[in-house]
């Protein structure tokens, strides 16, 4: 396994130009990064957007953010990238987009929806189902333990090894497929 510090860096590994989905956007900045860094194709951001009360943390879990109605940046988002022809906003579950995703030829998934054991296992091999041959699986929060046990088992079933991991104080990794 090889190490770079950020999960910025981890994007700057990957070709230009590849179909890319995001699940689990939150208010988007990391969606702004990856599509600077990338240059996707098509970029897909998914997030269920709920009516409700929703906090995070920053890339290394500080600074936290309170957002009291995270709806409202499903409609901010929305309106930012209405000229870009590239972007698709998908409001709805990672499990049921990516029950959709078969034919969108997604080459990168980048996972940072649920952080429950049962939550990544599932979007994990859900991605791995419908990723175009040679992709790329990239993830955040592999600190936490669930997401962790997790991302081990699929690499552990799947024959698959982490080839990079991040030094932030949040980790994140990227596996090729």
């Amino acid at each position: 396994m090889r190490y770079v510090d950020t999960r910025t860096d981890l994007l700057r590994l990957l070709p230009k130009g590849l179909v890319v989905a995001e699940l689990g956007v939150f208010i988007g900045d990391f969606s702004k990064t990856i599509l600077e860094v990338c240059e996707p194709k098509l970029f897909f951001m998914v997030d269920t957007f709920p009516y409700a009360p929703v906090y995070s943390g920053d890339k290394d879990g500080k600074n936290r953010i309170d957002v009291p109605d995270l709806s409202i940046y499903f409609e901010i988002l929305k309106e930012r990238y209405k000229d870009k022809k590239n972007v698709t906003i998908v409001r709805g579950t990672t499990d049921v987009f990516l029950h959709i995703a078969d034919d969108l030829g997604i080459q990168v998934f980048y996972i940072d929806a649920t952080h429950s054991y049962d939550g990544v296992l599932a979007d994990l091999y859900n991605s791995y189902s419908v990723m175009a041959e040679g992709g790329f699986i990239l993830g955040h929060d592999y600190d936490q333990s669930g997401v962790k046990a997790a991302v081990d088992l699929f690499c552990s079933e799947k024959g698959l090894k982490i080839k990079y991991l991040t030094r932030d104080l949040c980790p994140s990794y990227l596996i090729e497929i």
